[in-house]
């Protein structure tokens, strides 16, 4: 059970923070370059540069990462499933902040204080 909600989570948050990245990156290309053909070949580049790498060695990276974080979380909440949903509830909030910025210019931490 821990071990398939512990895949599901980094799964989860490694593909929230490629999607994040690649569109932080388009954001900031389409305030600079014109928006045409050639402004589509390179968003299309930019989505296989963040994508490819993710998928392709995601395994190897992710496993340590998600140890070390797993075993982080553990120690604050002194059980492995609570500390793994503690982990992946803080991690979501803050794809969540990151995305409100990133697609709507939205500042939560301004909105929050």
């Amino acid at each position: 059970m821990v071990r398939k909600f512990n895949k599901f989570a980094v799964f989860t948050i490694s593909i929230l923070i490629a999607t994040l990245t690649k569109d932080y990156i388009i954001k900031l290309l389409n305030e600079q370059i014109d928006k045409n053909l050639i402004a589509v070949w390179i968003i299309m580049g930019v989505t296989v540069a963040i994508y490819y790498p993710l998928f392709t060695y995601i395994d190897k990276y992710v496993k340590k990462l998600a140890e070390s974080y797993v075993k982080g979380a553990k120690n604050v909440a002194k059980s492995s499933i609570n500390g793994l949903i503690i982990a992946f509830v803080l991690a979501l909030l803050i794809c969540f902040a990151l995305g409100a910025y990133v697609w709507f210019d939205i500042n939560l931490i301004d909105r929050l204080f």
